[in-house]
């Protein structure tokens, strides 16, 4: 799965390892090195197109150590940025939310070719709270946070220290 560690202050670069699956039974492990620096300057269109973009017809690689990561380098505010520019990315332009047709779409776009409808259905149910088949702009953030026990946890200890201040 995909993990990127700190490096000690002149130690190794932050790695990314993770397993492309093929539409057949192998799997090809992934290693990339870069360093924080060198992360923090890169769009992350790129990186999406980066990581969706080899020579495997689809990609699943987990990003639950990444996005507290891209969190601590850009703060809340760009962070909050960086998920709304991905909730636009996905969306249906015209009902400004993300759809199964929009996803199945964009998934096309970003690399992620030979997803079945079943996978985008499930993809989309999982993060559908209101049971309209697409997700606003609101379920999107809930899902990504969801998705990512690193960025649950920073948020609860900022609770925390905020009850703390305020008690």
């Amino acid at each position: 799965m995909g993990t990127f560690r700190k490096p000690a202050a002149e130690g190794p670069p932050l790695q990314l390892r993770g397993k492309r699956e093929g539409c057949g039974t192998k799997s090809q492990e992934i290693t990339t090195a870069t360093s924080p620096e060198a992360l923090s300057s890169v769009p992350s269109q790129e990186v999406i197109s980066f990581v969706f973009n080899m020579d495997q017809p689809y990609a699943m690689l987990d990003f639950e150590d990444f996005l507290p990561s891209m969190a601590q380098q850009l703060g809340e505010e760009g962070f909050m940025i960086e998920l709304r520019n991905g909730f636009h990315l996905l969306m249906d332009r015209r009902t400004g939310l993300i759809t199964f047709e929009s996803l199945k779409t964009n998934c096309a776009l970003l690399g992620l070719h030979g997803l079945g409808d079943d996978e985008v259905l499930s993809m989309l149910r999982e993060g559908d709270l209101d049971g309209d088949g697409a997700l606003n702009q609101m379920e999107f953030y809930i899902l990504m946070f969801t998705l990512s026990p690193g960025l649950m946890e920073g948020a609860r200890k900022w609770l925390e220290n905020r009850l703390l201040k305020e008690a």
